[in-house]
């Protein structure tokens, strides 16, 4: 009798085995959902875009410096640059200006305001980029381009998988086919806490995470880049 009963328990843990085997094996053919540095932003926290070395042309000459890059979404989305750059030159905000940052090609600039400091012989811009920052591809290519949408309502997609985090998944994977690109679209881990975040308080808020590439496996040029800098607005 008791040797029946060891050899039926024995059989019980032998199919339970199975079965949380069967679901790991399922679990790890899921996709990975996609991440990103900025997931742990709060509504409405700026972005950062760029800190370091930095270039001020103007019609005249040239500032160097340093200082950092950010999108703000309030009171108007918009991206603006601080930079502190060396030598007391006075910055004439009716001049045009273009300024150069590491990775990102030059780009248009709008000084807002510009004060000299006499103490530390320097000058502190702060301003406002009038075109898309747009970066320096390596060599020319990417394999693919990644992207962020606001205040995006919440859907029933794909299931993806959560790395780091045994058998924890969710259905929130969006996937588009157009025109030879491959789109993919995930909303966040705590997606409902930040949608219900925003409909109380307002503002924006980082919801999806999405993924371009070509479906052909073909690398992405600056051409393709400029055409789906356009989809975050379309969808």
């Amino acid at each position: 009798m008791v040797s029946t009963l060891v050899a039926r328990r024995a059989l019980k843990q032998r199919k339970r085995d199975i079965v949380i085997e069967d679901m790991h094996h399922s679990f790890a053919a899921l996709p990975l959902a996609l991440t990103s540095p900025l997931d742990a932003l709060s509504p409405n926290e700026p972005i950062p875009i760029f800190s370091g070395e930095l270039a001020l042309n103007c019609d005249s000459r040239t500032l160097y410096g340093s200082g950092d890059v950010s999108f703000l979404w309030l009171p108007r989305p918009r991206v603006v640059f601080r930079g502190v750059f060396s030598g007391p030159s006075r910055v004439d905000i009716m001049e045009c200006h273009t300024l150069c940052v590491e990775r990102y090609e030059p780009t248009e600039a709008l000084i807002a305001n510009a004060c000299c400091k006499s103490s530390s012989s320097s000058t502190e811009v702060n301003g406002i980029l009038n075109e898309t920052l747009r970066p320096k591809l390596p060599g020319g290519e990417l394999g693919e381009i990644r992207f962020l949408l606001t205040n995006f309502s919440s859907y029933f997609g794909e299931p993806v998988r959560f790395s780091g985090k045994p058998l924890a998944m969710a259905r929130s994977r969006w996937r588009l086919s157009i025109e030879g690109y491959e789109i993919a679209i995930d909303l966040k881990e705590r997606h409902k806490e930040l949608e219900d975040n925003l409909k109380a308080n307002g503002g924006f808020g980082i919801t999806n995470i999405g993924r371009v590439s070509k479906a052909d496996g073909m690398l992405l040029n600056m051409e393709d880049y400029e055409t789906l800098s356009l989809l975050p607005r379309a969808l």
